[in-house]
């Protein structure tokens, strides 16, 4: 390739650069939540490459140069615009397709352990006993000692919106219906969790950001575009009972899969 050439490769690199920059920038302030601390450090680098690179290019123009150092910095674009491409690529599949994630603590033993790697599917639309990976967000949430503003938790979807309940005697009764809770069951039927949740209804923790979302009239139902969640450890679980009730914006995705290893892939009902 000619040093014309280069230079013109050169430019169209330096173009790409900017543009997933730029792109990698507005996930990081819309979809923040979808980046692993890793991910986090290659779109930092990215950035900070694209503003270096567009620096030396500018000084690159207004100084001579040979052959050898425009083959060079041709080099050095060419590898950090794929680098950018790459970083773009993994985000926009953890954006809208599925990214991976790890469980922390026992709250929702037996159905998950500490440690269980997941994948989980980028989506806000959520039914009824899913397990869902939400983020703790001060403006819908009362943060208490040892969780903090943005951590994400994994519990499962037990009210939507519209929805009434209750329990009793460790039951739950949804729209006055019983349910039976069979995700929470060893093999003889008793409860892995032994059992113990105090009996609740909905008005006890119908709150957002502390205050009572319940209707001064009639049932107390649960608001529009919100979610009531719990750990499957129902008494060793920081869920809806502590924080309140769920913004949809707050629903980061469902868990579809605990990984085993690479090649065993498990289901997550």
């Amino acid at each position: 390739m000619t040093e014309k050439g280069q230079m013109k490769a050169i430019e169209n690199r330096i173009i790409i650069l900017i543009v997933s920059a730029i792109l990698l920038s507005i996930f990081m302030v819309l979809k923040g939540n979808t980046f692993t601390d890793n991910i986090i450090r290659f779109v930092s680098f990215s950035v900070a490459a694209t503003i270096i690179t567009y620096d030396l290019y500018v000084r690159f123009l207004m100084v001579p140069r040979g052959p050898r150092v425009t083959n060079i910095f041709y080099q050095i674009c060419d590898f950090l615009s794929l680098f950018a491409i790459v970083c773009l690529g993994f985000q926009l599949f953890a954006s809208f397709v599925y990214f991976r994630a790890t469980v922390e603590g026992t709250s929702m033993v037996p159905t998950l352990q500490n440690d269980d790697v997941l994948m989980v599917r980028s989506t806000r639309t959520v039914d009824h006993f899913d397990v869902i990976v939400v983020q703790v967000n001060d403006k819908y949430n009362i943060v208490v000692p040892g969780i903090d503003e943005g951590d994400l938790l994994v519990k499962r979807v037990i009210g939507m919106p519209g929805d009434t309940f209750y329990f009793k005697d460790d039951i739950l009764y949804l729209n006055h219906v019983m349910i039976d809770e069979d995700y929470l069951k060893d093999e003889q039927g008793d409860f892995y969790y032994g059992g113990g949740l105090r009996d609740f209804s909905l008005a006890f923790y119908c709150r957002i950001k502390g205050e009572n979302a319940c209707p001064e009239n009639g049932e107390c139902t649960i608001p529009e575009d919100y979610y009531f969640v719990m750990g499957d450890n129902r008494t060793n679980s920081n869920d809806s009972k502590t924080f309140g009730l769920f913004h949809k914006s707050q629903i980061i995705g469902i868990v579809k899969y605990r990984v085993i290893n690479i090649f065993n892939w498990e289901k997550v009902e």
